[in-house]
């Protein structure tokens, strides 16, 4: 080889090197995983803290949970990729469910609103 030529195959190997480790690291970052996130409120639009959210993946042995924040939001983290039935629960108010499908990589965002639940709020008047 001419000098010419090892110096172009030198850039070449120096290229393809920088290439692989570029593309490995930038396959590395990705997350495999998903998350949820949202905010919980009242029908009157109020922030619901310490409400209880549950990701269960139907037919699996995968539940997650979490609980709203002062603010009224949550996340939930590293959900693998699928099918999911979302529960929140907060007492006095109906139970509130939706399926959903989280993505790789993907943190949908889910907004609930939450209904006073008259059985729970007919009983509490009751006992005063």
């Amino acid at each position: 080889m001419h000098s010419g030529e090892v110096g172009s195959f030198f850039k070449m190997i120096h290229t393809l090197y920088f290439f692989l480790l570029v593309s490995n690291t930038v396959a590395a970052g990705q997350n495999p995983e998903g998350a949820l996130v949202g905010t919980i409120t009242d029908t009157g639009g109020a922030r619901i803290a310490g409400a209880t959210v549950t990701a269960e993946e139907p037919g699996a042995s995968l539940k997650r949970s979490t609980a709203s924040n002062l603010s009224g939001e949550f996340r939930l983290e590293s959900l693998p990729p699928g099918a999911y039935r979302v529960t929140v629960t907060e007492p006095n108010f109906a139970p509130f469910t939706s399926d959903l499908r989280i993505a790789v990589g993907a943190a949908p965002t889910l907004s609930v609103t939450l209904t006073p639940d008259p059985i729970k709020e007919t009983a509490s008047r009751s006992r005063h």
